[in-house]
């Protein structure tokens, strides 16, 4: 019964659809990233449950998991926590709540972006709004 009941919120509140939307501003915002970062050497995942992977240069393409913990520790003092990932832990996997908000993702997408910036020593970047 309960997992009918959960089958039915899910149909009802759409999660599958909230899912692809999500997961369609978060890639576009990553994507955008990496076209300023060439460490960014890829961006990966599902819907709203997607990985940015650190590289050394675009080139080689070899991890680099202290740019990763770079990133996560300029984003952790701005209070937005991300976690490592990947068989060399070059890899910060982000996976975001089916309910957040818009301006919610939009909020975190912006402290992430900012947390690049810093880590990777590069100008910030422009604020959604004006993307």
């Amino acid at each position: 019964m309960a997992g009918i009941a959960v089958l039915d919120e899910i149909d009802r509140l759409d999660l599958l659809s909230r899912g692809r939307s999500i997961g369609k501003l978060m890639r576009a915002r990553f994507a955008e990233l990496q076209s300023r970062h060439p460490q960014i050497g890829d961006v990966r995942g599902l819907g709203p449950m997607l990985a940015l992977e650190f590289v050394r240069d675009a080139g080689s393409k070899l991890p680099a998991p202290e740019l990763a913990t770079a990133v996560a520790e300029a984003a952790l003092r701005r209070g937005l926590l991300i976690l490592k990932a990947g068989i060399d832990g070059n890899c910060l996997r982000v996976l975001v709540a089916l309910v957040a908000t818009d301006e919610q993702i939009e909020e975190s997408l912006d402290v992430f972006a900012e947390a690049v910036a810093e880590a990777l020593g590069s100008k910030a970047p422009m604020a959604a709004a004006t993307l």
